[in-house]
């Protein structure tokens, strides 16, 4: 069977019994999340001429906006076991459009950090329940579908943040958020519609939990020796994502002499590249394991990081981002097999709860990346990098013998 008859194979059954609905909605729910995320700095000229900002100012700000959806993982699976999947995905997209309505208004700093506040912990809210709906519709293709949604937040980054840079320079900044605003309100009567409730699904996608374990049981449920060795392997390979995607155009014109719109485009295309990595990993870890899966996306990056540092054309350069791409893999790969090993009755709380440690580890990616740029060591930060995947190939080797 060739490859894209696999693929194919993979993603067909997907579609069947209404779950493709369901699949879509929350898919472009994340898409809109996701996007909107990385609308904030292309943004940030506009905004900075606009409100007299300094780039500290700016750079503050997007740092309270990530680290408010990563402190806001744990509450927000929490939230999940307790009302529902449904509800919790719903309520996430409806606030997200009242939070970007509340930018759309922005006259100061103040706002604008209020702003940017209410979007981090609105949007906080959907990142657990889009992973945990996978899991509960689909039984062996959980990964493929966890894939294509992290593909769609992908699309998300490759456009969003050039129409809202198109839409703030035709009318005004703020212009760039208010449009989004009805993307959001229709994903969210999307998602109302299509996610059923209580035993439409399975055991009930939308059954709440109710909830009252104490979280000091959730740690105790959530932390088991798989559970944290996934999460190691989260964590090592969102610090790489954030390493490189962080200052990637910069490296490109500083060291590589690319033109900066040459390298905004080669960076657009590193993310559309992603699109296609992350379903394809998904479906990769559904037909040869999560081990296995995880040794051939890893094993690529840990090849290709070295290499960028001794590409000099622009042929070798879009060579190497492609295969740069394969670190967008390991997380659906992971992620999969996490949030089935967590148990059900915690699995939206223990998941926000592992999540919110991975991600705290991984925003500080960027900011080691940028000092070392600062030292003189920008190639040096690729071969720190290339440590890191080695380490997650090591990890990857206890999988098969740890269980819950």
């Amino acid at each position: 069977m060739d490859p894209l008859s696999r693929v194919r194979n993979s993603v067909e059954p997907l579609w069947t019994d209404g779950r493709g609905w369901i699949l879509f909605f929350v898919s472009v729910g994340w898409l809109l999340t996701l996007g909107t995320r990385y609308a904030f700095p292309a943004l940030f000229p506009q905004i900075q001429t606009a409100l007299e900002l300094d780039l500290s100012t700016l750079g503050a700000l997007y740092t309270l906006l990530w680290a408010t959806y990563a402190l806001g993982q744990f509450p927000a699976g929490y939230v999940s076991d307790l009302i529902g999947i449904r509800r919790t995905l719903g309520y996430s997209t409806f606030l997200s459009a009242v939070a970007l309505l509340v930018i759309g208004f922005v006259s100061s700093l103040e706002l604008l950090a209020i702003g940017m506040f209410l979007f981090g912990v609105t949007s906080a809210l959907y990142g657990p329940s889009r992973i945990t709906i996978a899991t509960r519709i689909y039984d062996d293709r959980a990964g493929t579908a966890i894939g294509l949604t992290q593909a769609s937040g992908q699309i998300g980054n490759m456009t969003l943040p050039a129409l809202s840079g198109f839409v703030a320079t035709v009318f005004v900044w703020q212009a760039g958020f208010l449009y989004i605003i009805p993307l959001f309100v229709i994903a969210g009567v999307g998602i109302w519609v299509v996610v059923p409730s209580f035993d439409d699904v399975g055991d009930g996608v939308d059954e709440p939990a109710a909830s009252t374990d104490s979280i000091r049981e959730i740690v105790a449920a959530t932390c088991f020796p798989l559970s944290l060795v996934l999460t190691a392997i989260l964590a090592l390979s969102m610090f790489l994502i954030q390493g490189v995607t962080g200052f990637y155009t910069v490296y490109l014109v500083e060291v590589k002499g690319l033109a900066p719109t040459t390298a905004a485009t080669v960076f657009a295309f590193l993310f559309a590249v992603a699109t296609a990595v992350q379903p394809l990993a998904g479906a990769l870890k559904d037909q040869i394991g999560t081990r296995s899966a995880l040794f051939i996306v890893v094993g690529v990056l840990s090849v290709t990081l070295p290499l960028v540092t001794v590409a000099t054309t622009f042929p070798q350069i879009v060579f190497v981002t492609v295969l740069l791409g394969s670190m967008f893999g390991a997380s659906p790969i992971a992620l999969t097999r996490l949030t089935n090993a967590l148990p059900s009755e915690i699995r939206g709380s223990g998941l926000g709860l592992l999540r919110t440690g991975y991600f705290l580890f991984a925003s500080a990616g960027s900011f080691v990346v940028g000092t070392l740029a600062d030292r003189g060591l920008f190639d040096e930060s690729f071969f720190l990098l290339t440590i890191l995947a080695v380490v997650v190939l090591v990890l990857a080797l206890f999988l098969d013998r740890l269980s819950r």
